[in-house]
């Protein structure tokens, strides 16, 4: 036996040395980063839920830094999720279950059809990608369903996101305050907040996938006066600490403040819609109350809209609300006079219309997965030669790569993440009102609503915001006996 252990020794600082040699022998970034990454697995290894904590922090800061790989430009966001993934099959091995929620053939099923589509795709590395992003979200859903299984766990899940959204608010903020950015972004005296996502679109849209979390969270739950802190882990290595009932409301109290006021400063305004449909829900599921507040907003948005008639607001503000109604309205590109006040809703029509065309002319199978801004000289409007990487409306987009095989796919997806969501929030309701899991619960159904009516102007599903949304729907699949303890 002493020999044996002294074998075992000898091979593990033989190892060990072997390791170091190879590490000296890298460049020094490379080498840093097999060093980050390996203390990062072992970290995840013992403790899940951290790896999955790194994981959403990563979505609005991953996009700061990209690499690239084989061609391939890689964020820390998709590096995490490939380590997640690798400390996630671990994790089942040595639990022996799995635990795939209801969403999981939605989701393959639509990946299937993007898998399929590489027959007809023009350029597969494009379509290949655009794969590799959806089976993030996937593995982002599956990682979050099968770690977050405790209370303790599911609490530093959402504190954690609740801290990554009013973190990147704010620097929202002091782009917003100090004039920071592009001269592009200015509206009048005021300068679009854009966060760490480059354009002010998609910051709003990441802030419309926390905001509804947080505000559900502050409006809904309503923990009794004694709250227990969540239960102490008998394990060791508790890297993130215990978050208690008060602790995770107040906090979601003030990220839905921060968070809330960044999204007006963002000035988005496909955000602006699906924030204000997602937190309609929330304040209906409040009560009667709360749903009179709701009317009150709607009354005094008329009085808005009134006094920038009469030029009672600042010509920045009154053209933003606006223009707004403009993106309901459809049109042809080819016979309106373009102006500086409505360029950029013709420019959307253009995209929309280049799309509209795509679609008929490959009915079913469309032109391949991501191959959207490829295909896009063929039909471009004469005036608007540009690409602008997707059609600025997913559902058109998925009918021009994908047919109308995908756009079915991608429909039957979304539904089953509303149908899942509301039924689980209804069944909460009737079992625990004012619970912790029916307050989850609903916020995430209004992120899922959220993201869908933005969804119609943009594409959020880049910079990340795709692994925000799987982790969303990983808390959305959590076995409903999981939540009973979230009753609070």
């Amino acid at each position: 036996m002493l020999t044996s252990a002294r074998w075992r020794a000898g091979i593990g600082w033989a190892g060990l040395a072997a390791l170091g040699v190879a590490l000296g022998a890298l460049p020094v970034y490379l080498a840093a980063g097999l060093v980050a990454g390996g203390g990062m697995v072992l970290l995840a290894l013992v403790r899940p839920e951290l790896g999955l904590g790194m994981l959403a922090f990563s979505v609005p800061f991953g996009v700061v830094r990209e690499f690239t790989v084989a061609g391939f430009p890689l964020t820390a966001t998709e590096i995490l999720t490939g380590l997640m993934l690798l400390v996630w099959m671990a994790v089942v091995a040595v639990r022996r279950s799995l635990h795939i929620g209801p969403l999981l053939w939605p989701i393959v099923l639509f990946l299937g059809v993007l898998i399929v589509s590489l027959t007809v795709s023009t350029n597969k590395t494009v379509a290949v990608k655009e794969i590799l992003r959806w089976g993030e979200l996937l593995v982002a859903y599956l990682i979050t369903a099968s770690i977050v299984a405790e209370l303790r766990a599911r609490r530093q899940l959402l504190a954690i996101i609740l801290i990554s959204g009013a973190t990147v608010a704010l620097v929202g903020w002091a782009q917003f305050f100090g004039r920071i950015g592009p001269e592009s972004f200015r509206i009048g005296p005021f300068l679009r907040a854009y966060g760490t996502f480059g354009q002010p679109n998609p910051f709003g849209g990441y802030l419309g996938m926390v905001l509804p979390l947080a505000a559900a969270l502050a409006l809904l739950w309503r923990p009794p006066t004694q709250t227990a802190a969540a239960p102490t882990s008998p394990e060791p290595f508790r890297f993130l600490p215990e978050i208690s009932a008060s602790q995770l409301r107040r906090l979601a109290f003030a990220a839905a403040v921060v968070i809330g006021v960044a999204m007006l400063m963002s000035m988005s305004r496909g955000a602006w819609m699906g924030a204000f449909a997602a937190l309609s829900l929330i304040m209906i599921a409040r009560g009667r109350r709360t749903a009179l507040m709701l009317a009150a907003i709607v009354v005094l948005g008329l009085l808005v809209a009134t006094a920038g008639t009469f030029n009672m607001l600042p010509a920045a503000i009154s053209q933003r609300i606006f223009t707004a109604v403009s993106y309901f309205g459809i049109f042809d590109v080819r016979y309106v006079t373009v102006t500086l006040e409505n360029w950029p809703v013709v420019e959307r029509m253009a995209q929309w219309q280049a799309a509209w065309e795509m679609f008929q002319d490959h009915y079913y199978l469309g032109v391949g997965a991501g191959a959207y801004p490829i295909m896009y000289s063929d039909y471009a409007l004469k005036d608007w030669p540009k690409a602008l990487g997707h059609a600025h409306n997913i559902y058109l987009n998925m009918a021009a790569e994908l047919g109308l095989v995908g756009l079915m796919a991608y429909l039957t997806m979304v539904g089953s993440w509303l149908w899942v969501a509301g039924r689980r929030a209804l069944r909460w309701r009737r079992l625990a009102p004012g619970s912790e899991s029916w307050a989850l619960m609903v916020g995430c159904l209004a992120v899922v609503l959220a993201t869908s009516i933005h969804n119609g102007f943009d594409n959020l599903y880049v910079h990340g915001m795709n692994v925000q949304i799987g982790l969303t729907l990983g808390l959305i699949a959590l076995r409903e006996d999981e939540g009973r303890n979230g009753k609070s």
